[in-house]
């Protein structure tokens, strides 16, 4: 069992080694209000953002139940200047509806985009 979980932990952390990263003094991320920033993440700079979220619903009238899980993420690029990005931002839902209506209970899974989003940012000064 030890060796098991040495080896997993060297998988997962590994690859981590080989990343390489930039230092700037401010980051510039969309993620903390999870709502677009004015600044751009500069030229040539490729940059992740994601989160992750769990729910569970429940709707009295239609009586089902629902367990949701997601992720939402945001890729954005620097091109050509540093006050021009272009970005991907969306969400991906996966829902778990269970019907409780009637005799029988029915299970319905759903997993899709929620939202796709492809813009552009110009920084203007």
């Amino acid at each position: 069992m030890r060796i098991k979980s040495i080896a997993l932990s060297l998988l997962l952390f590994l690859p981590v080694s080989y990343c390489f990263s930039q230092y700037t003094e401010m980051i510039n991320t969309n993620r903390p209000g999870v709502s677009q920033g004015a600044f751009s993440v500069g030229k040539n700079v490729l940059q992740f953002e994601s989160g992750f979220y769990l729910g569970k619903e429940k709707h009295d009238l239609l009586e089902t139940e629902t367990d949701i899980w997601g992720i939402d993420y945001s890729v954005r690029y620097g091109l050509l200047r540093e006050e021009l990005e272009i970005s991907l931002i969306g969400v991906f839902q996966h829902s778990k509806i269970e019907n409780t209506r009637g005799t029988l209970r029915t299970t319905e899974t759903i997993g899709n985009f929620r939202s796709n989003t492809i813009g552009a940012k110009y920084l203007f000064y």
